[in-house]
């Protein structure tokens, strides 16, 4: 019976091995160089053969129907196990094993095993992580069947320890050596000496093959390239010759490097000239091509005048300057296929609001109101320009001092709201101008600090801070003669110009003698020390604000 339990453990065996190395060998396989070390959440699938070396005063015998007889001194080990390694150096194990065995009168008993166990391991340590020893412990029963003149049928908890190491082959198959120590219990009968702590001891060796999952895709190996053209061996018909493409195989050779190989080549050392002329004798060539832009003279309908190549009639030998026809040169039309007016750079205009006053000299492009309004419905205090928003009106200061009168907050707000409507103004300079009355030093500072009081008064109304900048100038920049108190008076003035646009001189009219200033809000008195003179004119009335300008 021991005989035919040996020739099933070693077929059960040699059918594991084989399996795996098929399996194995149906699997891609990357680089040699490839990591095998143990990896976490695997899972270790195997069987094992070994031999088992009880003890012999072993306790697998059930005392009541049967007497203690010894079993051979070895005798084989099958089982299967599977494994679960939620972290690369720790996991659990689970075990079956049949043991066939005789006694020694001969007597033929199954001995058998199931157990559990915690594995602690340090993965992989030499060659890219094949090696890994382990140390194992656990619990479990062994057991033994038999006939009742043999040793009867009994079953009894065991411990284990454990010892060995595991050579990873490949991607999925694993070796392993086992070394194990069993300690079962004894039983004491009645009246014994034996100390009853004492236990039995048992051994076995086991060698096993472990199919491993759990790995992450392997990466396909490329296919190698042995001759190093650049075409891989697969489709190389010259793979161990350097070649061309697409068949890996060299070719005619081409001793001027014009692409015409010398068994065609007219002139071998000297390359074509690809010009579109006589391009397949290998031959320099030059065709006429008076004004150099690459087509020839044959071809060239302006043969003085080389071809602007912008993508718009190209094949011609025309150049181009302006494809939109619109009388801006392509070098500066932000939209040189679409006509549109000089004033806007060569981009035809828009009017969103329909109200005939085109969006960039609208006041109010989302409202329809009237060109006399400059598109919007109430009267405008300002207006928007080419390069500037032009005020109609005058800013006011109290003399010598950088404090807005109010007079001035109804043209004010109008700017502020006419650069809001105009996001497409990436920045306004906000400019302080003087006449020539008092030092320069002191002029240029109170324009500065002028310039800085109307930025402040437009972000308190909305206008983004980034949007604007404030620059002084003093008495540098007049506009009128300072002889005069009319002159003084354009010279001592504000502008709004585009940051990015030369600036350009708003001329700021008089103010109308006839003219009566605006009534204080109900309620409140004027300012102390804010009168509604305009500083050195005081014999100026105030302008008249009717009903349709803005509100403030």
């Amino acid at each position: 019976m021991r005989s035919r339990w040996t020739a099933a453990a070693c077929a059960a065996f040699s059918l594991g091995l084989g399996s795996s190395v098929r399996a194995q060998e149906k699997a891609e396989v990357s680089a040699s160089s490839e990591d095998l070390s143990p990896v976490d959440m695997s899972v270790e699938l195997g069987l094992f053969l070994g031999g088992f070396f009880p003890s012999d005063d072993h306790e697998f015998y059930d005392y009541k129907d049967a007497m203690q007889e010894p079993l051979e001194g070895a005798g084989p080990d099958i089982g299967l196990r599977a494994g679960f390694y939620p972290l690369r150096f720790l996991g659990v194990e689970l075990e079956g094993d049949l043991l066939p065995f005789n006694t020694e009168s001969g007597n033929s008993v199954l001995l058998y095993g199931v157990r559990g166990s915690v594995v602690l391991q340090a993965p992989g340590i030499a060659l890219n992580g094949r090696f890994t020893p382990f140390l194992l412990g656990g619990l479990g029963t062994m057991g033994v069947s038999s006939d009742a003149e043999a040793l009867s049928d009994d079953a009894d908890k065991v411990g284990h320890l454990g010892v060995g190491v595991k050579f990873q082959v490949n991607r999925l198959l694993m070796f392993r050596l086992d070394g194990r120590y069993y300690r079962a219990p004894k039983v004491i009968e009645a009246g014994a000496t034996e100390d009853p702590r004492d236990g039995t001891n048992h051994w076995a060796a086991l060698a096993g093959i472990s199919m491993t999952l759990g790995r992450a895709p392997a990466p396909e190996a490329l296919p190698s390239d042995g001759d190093g053209d650049g075409i891989t061996d697969d489709v190389d018909r010259c793979p161990k010759e350097a070649g061309d493409p697409p068949d890996g195989c060299p070719k005619a050779k081409d001793s001027d490097g014009d692409g015409i190989m010398d068994d065609v080549d007219r002139c071998k050392t000297e390359p074509e000239t690809v010009n579109s002329f006589e391009d397949d004798d290998g031959c320099p060539d030059k065709v006429p091509d008076k004004d150099g832009d690459g087509l020839s003279d044959a071809l060239d309908s302006c043969i003085d005048q080389p071809e602007d190549v912008d993508g718009f009639e190209d094949t011609d030998g025309c150049p181009d300057p302006d494809d939109d026809k619109d009388g801006v040169l392509d070098a500066s039309d932000k939209c040189p296929r679409e006509a549109g007016p000089v004033e806007n750079r060569g981009c035809p205009d828009t009017d969103r609001d329909g109200d005939g006053v085109v969006d960039r000299l609208d006041n109010c492009p989302d409202e329809a109101g009237t060109a006399a309004n400059h598109g919007c419905k109430k009267k405008q205090l300002a207006m928007i320009t080419q390069n500037s928003i032009k005020i109609l009106d005058k800013v006011y200061f109290n003399t010598n001092k950088a404090t807005i009168q109010k007079r001035s907050n109804r043209l004010l707000n109008n700017v502020a709201q006419v650069i809001i409507n105009h996001p497409e103004v990436p920045r306004i300079r906000i400019e302080g101008h003087t006449d020539d009355k008092g030092k320069d030093d002191y002029n240029k500072d109170l324009s500065q600090r002028r310039a800085d009081r109307v930025r402040m008064y437009l972000i308190e109304k909305g206008v983004p801070e980034d949007r604007l900048e404030a620059v002084g100038f003093g008495e540098e920049k007049p506009v009128a003669d300072n002889t005069s108190a009319k002159g003084r008076a354009a010279n001592r003035r504000v502008e709004f110009n585009f940051a990015d646009a030369a600036p350009v001189t708003t001329p700021v009219p008089e103010p109308d003698t006839d003219t009566k200033a605006p009534e204080p809000e109900k309620g409140k008195a004027p300012e102390p020390g804010k009168g509604t003179k305009a500083p050195e004119a005081p014999k100026t009335k105030p302008i008249e604000k009717k009903d349709e300008t803005l509100p403030p």
